[in-house]
């Protein structure tokens, strides 16, 4: 069945961080729950089943410790508390979703979100598995996913599908570039620990486009057109940034999680809804049932 693939955490922080809400359970569950109904209304007659991608703590920082250094580091300094009330509610949110709408809740030990949407479209390349995949994030990395045909990818933030022009060489200069230190990924020209111990002023070296374009026309000899250090980074972000270079074993565990994921019955949706007094979801109950 054709799927589409939600980052859960995406979706969740964006609506919150868009009309700047209260950490509150009621107000929060409200909000998550319109988003997703909302997306799955507007696309379900196409795409059909509705897979909800979750994080776990990620492989990458086990291979890289610097990875997403930053990211903890400001919500410290930014209301703590506030963005641990937040946390908690969209964890019991998720689990009400997983026990009572029929959507497929999925994820694996040492996955984020990405690489469960990453291993669930890369095996529609595979002989029997072949659907079309429609990815709900605003999220760039999946831009290299759109080298395939069946694969395409909605902003829900912008409102729009997303398109690339070259997928293949967009994700060459993303590998080369970090882009440009999203996820604390310094290019292949800086130290792993730039992010954390960089001076006030310090720059890395930079990343040319008569570089790019030296390097993309090398790209099945890069060992020999670069040096040691270049070459030792370039490994470093592709492991990173490349979702073919996924950690195997989190690749078969997500696989293995979304094999395992049984049918929630939708008989208690209207319950839900009554119970946790979503009054203004009860006019739009129809769409959060699969299409018929």
């Amino acid at each position: 069945m054709p799927l589409i693939i939600v980052d859960y955490s995406g979706i969740s922080l964006a609506a919150v961080s868009a009309q700047n809400l209260p950490a509150e359970e009621d107000v929060l569950r409200h909000v998550i729950l319109n988003s997703l109904r909302s997306l799955y209304s507007k696309h379900k007659s196409q795409y059909g089943e509705m897979v909800i991608a979750c994080d776990s703590k990620s492989w990458r920082k086990e291979y890289y410790p610097y990875y997403k250094y930053r990211r903890h580091l400001a919500r410290q300094d930014n209301n703590p508390d506030y963005w641990a009330e937040v946390f908690r509610i969209m964890e019991i949110v998720l689990q009400e979703i997983d026990e009572v709408m029929p959507w497929k809740v999925v994820r694996a030990d040492g996955a984020e979100a990405d690489d469960v949407i990453a291993a669930l479209a890369l095996r529609t390349q595979e002989l029997g598995y072949r659907e079309d995949v429609l990815i709900i994030s605003a999220d760039s990395d999946f831009k290299q996913l759109l080298r395939y045909n069946n694969i395409r990818q909605y902003s829900n933030q912008q409102k729009k599908f997303v398109t690339e022009a070259d997928p293949d060489r967009w994700l060459h200069e993303a590998i080369l570039t970090g882009q440009k230190g999203k996820d604390d990924i310094p290019n292949i020209k800086t130290r792993d620990s730039f992010y954390a111990d960089k001076g006030e002023s310090e720059r890395q070296k930079s990343i040319t486009a008569k570089y790019i374009a030296e390097t993309w026309a090398n790209r099945d000899a890069l060992e020999k057109h670069m040096n040691s250090e270049e070459y030792r980074n370039f490994v470093r972000n592709r492991t990173l940034i490349d979702f073919n270079y996924m950690d195997p074993g989190v690749n078969e565990r997500v696989l293995d999680a979304y094999d395992e994921c049984t049918e929630t019955p939708t008989q208690d949706i209207m319950a839900y809804l009554m119970r946790n007094r979503l009054n203004n979801l009860m006019k739009y109950m129809r769409d959060f049932y699969p299409k018929s």
